[in-house]
């Protein structure tokens, strides 16, 4: 594939480039163990102060958000 000149593709009168993707395969690597090992402690997450509602067209959940974090 040439860098400069990159495969085009023609959707709908839409041009588009071809991005070639070089993907690597590592062999003989070890997985990392993911697992949880001992007691975690959740205390600072309240599940119980959300209420969620089902209603006739689906689930409804109300929060209260800080204003800081949206527009």
């Amino acid at each position: 594939m040439e860098v400069l000149r990159p495969t085009l593709i023609n959707i709908d009168g839409r041009i588009y480039r071809k991005n070639h993707v070089k993907e690597q395969v590592y062999l003989n690597e070890e997985e990392e163990d993911f697992t949880c090992s001992g007691v975690v402690d959740y205390m600072d997450e309240p599940c119980d102060s959300v209420l969620l509602e089902q209603t006739d067209r689906g689930y409804r959940c109300a929060l209260a958000v800080p204003s800081a974090l949206y527009k």
